[in-house]
């Protein structure tokens, strides 16, 4: 399995588990099998493979990557959770911030030309900051990628005017 694929079979196998389905570790998939109103709600049907890279899995596996369709519909079971965070490795150190201020901004940084408005349609606009980053990779084997120059990111208001958030955000 590659690295790549590890951290969103571990978050949707502890998705699918808290959901009540029974998930089983297949190779570097998941067999799912989930009781009718969840396979529904997901657009599955009651016995799913699952393989998280092109290559993983049986003919009939469903690819879940960051773009899939199924990604996104797995978001409807953490909203029913509310705030979820699946953490493992070390501690990071962080730099303190004033929770109520970081509610009122969100800034993505995510893949794709809809991400914005996927996230639009959970938060208020004016909540929300695009942003690009510009990354300088390339690859070098499957699932190697090399990251050879110092990246930069730009954020932007969503209505495109300059506000002082922006700077904060920056900092």
């Amino acid at each position: 399995m590659t690295d790549a694929a590890s951290p969103i079979r571990d978050f949707t196998r502890d998705l699918l588990l808290n959901a009540g389905a029974l998930v089983a570790t297949s190779g570097s998939g998941l067999d799912l099998v989930a009781d009718a109103a969840l396979a529904a709600r997901l657009g599955l049907t009651e016995f799913q493979p699952l393989a998280f890279t092109g290559a993983d899995g049986p003919a009939d596996a469903l690819l879940v990557d960051y773009d899939s369709p199924l990604f996104d519909k797995l978001g409807s079971l953490v909203d029913a959770l509310g705030r979820v965070t699946f953490v493992d490795g070390p501690p990071v150190g962080v730099k303190a911030i004033d929770p109520v201020a970081e509610l009122a901004r969100a800034l993505t940084l995510q893949n794709g030309v809809d991400t914005e408005d996927r996230i639009l349609a959970r938060l208020h606009r004016d909540c929300v900051v695009g942003g690009v980053a510009f990354i300088y990779s390339k690859i070098v084997e499957p699932g190697v990628i090399e990251h050879y120059k110092r990246g930069t990111v730009a954020i932007g208001e969503m209505m495109g005017h300059k506000t002082e958030r922006l700077g904060m955000i920056a900092d």
